[in-house]
């Protein structure tokens, strides 16, 4: 499966959901028969899709398969209640909205596992590969045993980054020639050159201390490699997003069991580092993606109770709608005219509490000025009544 069929299959709807009876009926204590059975059919249409329904009353009564008439009052009775939200031409369900979204982070971070293990099946089956072809190699070339000179020492390549077991001090001299024993590289033609230590020899090449600076302080020892403070301190700082406690262990000892036991500490540090980035990206995306999806439910709660339409026209709902209903004397026709009054003066780019405070405040204007001039009415006709009992 590509990346863009995983992507495609991410967005679309969930196989099963998870069901908590006492939720559900706690939830549906204040609904009667016909709300709760539309309000299942609307969250199983959610889940079965992965979006929500349209706020079109001849669609969803298509979908849903409920009467037109029927499905007006019974879902107007459910957005009454708070059961389902009204918003930019939408119908949706909070927690079903939660559980897809949770559900597709899940997908994704396993899809990336997957695409994890994969690469690092390869990974190992190539160095296999590399591994079997060099010892082809190496029996189809003929050895060679140099005959030694007496009394000589081989010269000692310096600044090879192979594997070694210990500092090369002056406690470890040989006795044979007299010099400086060299650090032992797990296997040499040159017996002369190893520690008089057998311990020392038997350690094989685990640890890499002796390629650290002596001034410098090891801070992590894993199974192939091991850290000093200068080389970690860097990449804690390039790649803020992992967990270093746990992440750090866990990558080396996978790329310690895959490595080829040919490979040099440099090889080794280079796939840790690729493997490290390659674990701070996917934390990094799926962070994005949390915060994407907080950002976007606090929108969605922000424009549930009050938003434009792109005509201009302003709708209210839920808890917002039953606010200003009580304003305006509990008639919708008349808060349906407050609001068409209201529309042409709220901030066009205003939304969430902001546009809910601005409606407020031109519903209570207009309200006012309704009294007033009821005022001057009633005052009017009682003048008028005066002068004609004048008369």
């Amino acid at each position: 499966m590509t990346s863009s069929q995983m992507e495609e299959a991410a967005l679309g709807g969930m196989t099963y959901a998870r069901f908590f009876p006492s939720d559900w009926r706690t939830g549906c204590l204040t609904l009667n028969l016909e709300e709760e059975g539309l309000y299942i059919r609307i969250c199983a249409y959610m889940y079965d899709t992965g979006k929500p329904l349209r706020d079109d009353y001849t669609q969803c009564a298509i979908l849903l398969r409920v009467q037109p008439l029927k499905l007006r009052k019974v879902l107007e009775s459910l957005i009454a209640k708070g059961k389902i939200i009204r918003t930019q031409g939408l119908l949706i369900n909070e927690r079903v909205q939660e559980e897809i979204d949770r559900f597709r982070l899940e997908y994704a971070s396993r899809a990336a596992a997957a695409k994890k293990r994969e690469e690092m099946r390869r990974y190992r089956m190539q160095q296999q590969i590399e591994e079997a072809r060099r010892l082809a190699a190496a029996e189809a070339t003929p050895h060679h045993t140099p005959t030694p000179t007496p009394h000589h020492t081989p010269p000692v390549r310096q600044g090879v980054p192979t594997p070694v077991t210990g500092v090369v001090d002056s406690k470890n001299s040989n006795e044979i020639n007299g010099s400086l024993a060299q650090p032992w590289h797990g296997s040499t033609t040159n017996p002369e050159s190893r520690s008089q230590k057998p311990e020392d020899n038997n350690k094989g090449w685990s640890t890499w201390q002796a390629e650290a600076p002596e001034d410098d302080e090891i801070v992590f020892e894993g199974d192939r490699v091991c850290l000093t403070r200068r080389e970690l301190a860097p990449l804690q700082e390039a790649l803020p997003h992992l967990d270093w406690a746990r992440d750090l262990r866990i990558i080396e000892r996978q790329v310690s069991r895959s490595a080829s036991y040919g490979a040099s500490r440099e090889q080794l540090l280079d796939v840790l580092e690729n493997a490290l980035r390659a674990e701070n990206n996917k934390n990094k995306i799926l962070r994005e993606k949390l915060e994407a999806a907080a950002t976007s439910k606090n929108q969605i709660k922000d424009s549930a109770d009050c938003w434009l339409t792109e005509e201009g026209r302003l709708e209210v709902a839920n808890g917002f709608q039953g606010e200003l209903l009580k304003l305006v004397g509990g008639d919708i026709g008349v808060l349906r005219e407050h609001l068409d009054v209201a529309g042409g003066y709220v901030p066009a780019l205003a939304k969430g509490r902001v546009l809910m405070a601005s409606v407020r405040g031109q519903i209570a204007k207009q309200l006012k000025w309704d009294k007033d001039r009821r005022k001057t009415e009633v005052a009017k006709k009682k003048k008028s009544l005066g002068m004609r009992y004048a008369l």
